[in-house]
């Protein structure tokens, strides 16, 4: 497994277009992400471009909910 570097709450990322690891803060887990860019008036995929994404814990005190088991 590739090393993950931790984020501070807030900071700025700019991403990988694909295979972004990305560690959950609640469940502990690694995602990976897929991300592209597209027009909004025609779907088209731009290339070309950078994502940056910042993230922020809603309620620093409780974990993520979890789904109830029908």
């Amino acid at each position: 497994m590739p090393k993950l570097n931790p984020l501070k709450d807030g900071e700025w990322v700019y991403l990988k277009m694909s295979g972004y690891l990305f560690e959950c803060c609640d469940c502990g887990l690694t995602h990976k992400l897929d991300f592209i860019v597209a027009s909004e008036a025609d779907g088209h995929i731009l290339n070309g471009v950078e994502i940056a994404l910042r993230a922020y814990r809603v309620d620093k005190r409780k974990p993520a909910k979890k789904k109830k088991k029908p």
